[in-house]
């Protein structure tokens, strides 16, 4: 997990230049900076805008007036379940969390602790009103969250929202799912891929964070590193946990190296045997004794080798749709990472 030192002097001398520059405007000329209004999208807007010629990525944040109430707070303000932590549908736990995570992984990168997280220029509060909710969509939700009172009383806050917390990035070019699909034929292509991704989960992992929605849509690219972005469902052990939360965390340590794993796996055997993505466990369930089948060189060999950490996690999400107070596998997929790791050692010599 090397840092790129010239590349790190750059982005460390352009956050300096940017985040002084966006600190100076008031809010017209800040939100006057962006390319074209804010695309409405799930919990949020996202915008692009350029700032002496470096383009941004841009995020506007819903604030609801109860976080606004508690400046800062990264308790579970709406007393949310634990099971609504997962990435299923959930529009996160409050602007506060999410904005804590930006401000540590930014440090992370400034102090060349590791660097792939996107750097954040700026943030700060701003009016804002969310696009109308559906009535109906909002219904759909809720039951799909088992009709649980709170997670009602969060997307509602969402709704009347007034303000959002805006917040000014670093652009980069691909997710890592479209940068793969380009270049998935290309020698090497996935092994950065799983090295990026393992390296990020190992670094967050010792420090207390835990993703829980690094899917390769949420993880950017310029082919040189992985980035991880997004941090909308992101747990860290400082925040302001209440006990439930605490032993949620602790019982979850694995999920992100079993999520992102799970992920490749599923991802290698749609878009290389063309199935679609809610056919790819019953795939591998049904091929278990030859689970790189069809597949060749380096995509056969990760199937084979990550499959039984794909089909714990694809057993769990199965059962967390029909029941969303499932209990998470630890034990199994802790197993199931210890064959891994068997499998990828490399053989004792003499």
């Amino acid at each position: 997990m090397s840092v790129d030192e010239s590349d790190l002097t750059v982005r460390r001398n352009r956050h300096q230049a940017i985040s002084q520059r966006l600190a100076a405007v008031d809010d017209a000329t800040l939100t006057g900076l962006l390319d074209g209004p804010p695309t409405p999208g799930f919990g949020g807007a996202v915008a692009t805008a350029a700032v002496d010629g470096v383009p941004m990525f841009v995020k506007f944040v819903p604030l609801t007036d109860l976080e606004r109430d508690h400046t800062g707070s990264t308790a579970n303000l709406f007393g949310l379940p634990t099971f609504y932590q997962y990435g299923i549908g959930s529009a996160g736990f409050g602007a506060w969390r999410e904005i804590a995570v930006h401000d540590m992984t930014t440090r992370w990168v400034l102090d060349g602790e590791f660097d792939g997280f996107p750097l954040v220029y700026h943030w700060r509060v701003v009016p804002y009103r969310p696009a109308p909710t559906d009535p109906a969509e909002l219904e759909r939700w809720v039951t799909h969250w088992e009709g649980h009172d709170a997670v009602r009383a969060r997307l509602e806050a969402i709704g009347d929202a007034s303000a959002a917390v805006i917040v000014f990035m670093e652009h980069f070019p691909q997710t890592v799912d479209a940068w793969l699909t380009e270049h998935a034929a290309t020698g090497g292509a996935l092994e950065f891929v799983r090295a990026g991704v393992r390296d990020g989960v190992e670094f967050m992992g010792a420090r207390g964070l835990a993703h829980f929605d690094a899917h390769f849509r949420n993880l950017l690219t310029d082919g040189r590193r992985i980035y991880f972005a997004d941090f909308g469902l992101a747990l860290h052990s400082d925040f302001d946990l209440d006990e439930d939360e605490r032993g949620f965390l602790r019982r979850h340590h694995d999920y992100d190296r079993g999520h992102t794993t799970a992920h490749l796996v599923r991802w290698i055997v749609s878009n290389g045997l063309g199935l679609p993505w809610n056919e790819v466990h019953g795939h591998l369930r049904g091929h278990a004794a030859e689970p790189g089948a069809g597949l060749r060189g380096p995509a056969a060999e990760i199937v084979a080798e990550h499959t039984p950490v794909a089909m714990v996690m694809g057993d769990f999400f199965e059962e967390l749709w029909a029941d969303k107070r499932s209990p998470f596998p630890a034990d199994d997929l802790a197993k199931a990472l210890t064959v891994r790791s068997r499998r990828s050692a490399p053989a004792p010599q003499g």
